[in-house]
């Protein structure tokens, strides 16, 4: 085995044992890529270009590589982004200055990826180092969910970013919507935190003895569902809620119970998740027998006080209610995008429900009105209005 194929093979097989999918990516040899060329730099180390141009130093690419990771010691990280893997420096000089931050290299051309490994070894430590190997916005948008994005650093080569300029623009654009939403979700923390640690500690025996949502996944799987938002147009289905509970399961929010028992629907499960006092009155003089109770651990506990259903947890999203599962056993992450209607959808998606059909998710204000008829909100509203 000459020299290349040997770097190569250490390379695929240490990628494959941190992620199997590079075993369907990269062949078992080394793959030619003519526009490909390699010579050493004046410095001793290897280099490359592709179709003629550079894509590291010719003079010394370890060195240039250090100097564009340098400037990150005085910028506050969380994680960070590469642009571009080429022969691997950059990964090396961040890793040797950065040994335990969370690092994503987004490499968009498997080709140039396939016939770098072959030149050179990867970084020793590749501990906490995940890729996206080709032009996948998709693929980098769920990458970057498993990165601390308020923090997050970019770094790009000047070669290596100028071929892909579009794609990196739209990943541009999701570090920034990324960082946006950690903001939002910092500044939350930082707002309801003391609600949220109280509710969770009046919790902690529901969390102990609970079972979590990872239950639910696949137990329903092919059977349609109907996830009911309490938004204005939920009134136009209502009327037809009865026929329609024949063939689907009917997955309703909080703010949606009460309009549903009035029309004499009982939700086949009801997601509650605000901590907040004021939205556990939307199940006032609610009382559903059969519905399961989809929740989370920092959820108000006069809910579970009201609705004494048969009830199965989220794993939290908060460091104390990590803490705990930690101990008694991970209850199964849903998601989470600022309205309890995400969370429902994806309760439908993890047990396995297509399709999937949304009703009175209203992204706006219809008629000027914010709620359904029958909300507690709503009766609130007309309670305090005059003619």
């Amino acid at each position: 085995m000459d020299q290349r194929a040997d770097v190569y093979t250490i390379n695929r097989s240490r990628l494959v044992a941190i992620d199997q999918a590079f075993a369907e990516l990269l062949p078992e040899r080394p793959a030619e890529l003519a526009s490909f060329s390699v010579e050493n730099a004046r410095s001793g180390t290897p280099t490359a270009a592709l179709d003629g141009l550079w894509l590291h130093s010719r003079y010394d690419p370890a060195r240039e590589a250090s100097r564009l990771v340098a400037p990150l010691a005085d910028q506050a990280m969380s994680g960070a982004l590469l642009c571009g893997l080429g022969l691997g420096y950059a990964l090396d000089a961040f890793r040797e200055a950065f040994p335990d931050t969370p690092l994503l290299v987004i490499e968009p051309d498997p080709e140039l990826f396939r016939a770098a490994l072959a030149v050179r070894p990867l970084c020793p430590r590749l501990d906490g180092v995940s890729f996206v190997v080709g032009a996948d916005v998709d693929a980098v948008a769920s990458s970057l969910t498993a990165l601390s994005a308020r923090k997050l650093q970019v770094l790009r080569t000047r070669a290596l970013y100028e071929r892909h300029r579009a794609l990196w623009r739209d990943v541009d654009r999701l570090v920034g919507e990324a960082q946006s939403r950690a903001d939002i979700n910092a500044n939350t923390l930082r707002r309801f935190g003391t609600v949220w640690v109280r509710n969770l500690l009046t919790n902690v025996e529901l969390v102990v003895a609970t079972p979590g949502t990872q239950q639910l996944r696949g137990r329903l799987d092919g059977i349609p569902a109907l996830v009911l938002a309490a938004g204005p147009s939920l009134a136009s289905v209502l009327p037809e809620l009865e026929r329609l509970r024949q063939g689907m399961l009917v997955v309703a929010v909080d703010t949606a119970l009460g309009p549903c028992m009035r029309h004499g629907v009982e939700p086949d499960l009801l997601v509650v998740v605000d901590p907040q006092y004021w939205n556990s009155r939307h199940l006032d003089r609610q009382r559903p027998e059969r519905t399961l109770l989809i929740s989370e651990t920092s959820t108000c506990p006069c809910v579970f006080r009201r609705l004494p259903l048969s009830t199965v947890m989220a794993s939290s999203l908060f460091p104390l209610g990590r803490y705990f599962e930690a101990i008694v056993g991970e209850k199964g992450e849903v998601g989470a995008g600022g309205s309890v209607a995400t969370t429902a959808w994806d309760v439908a998606r993890i047990a396995g429900c297509h399709p999937i059909v949304m009703a009175g998710l209203d992204l706006g204000f219809p008629g000027n009105r914010t709620h359904c008829e029958g909300t507690f909100f709503e009766d609130l509203r007309l309670a305090g209005a005059t003619r």
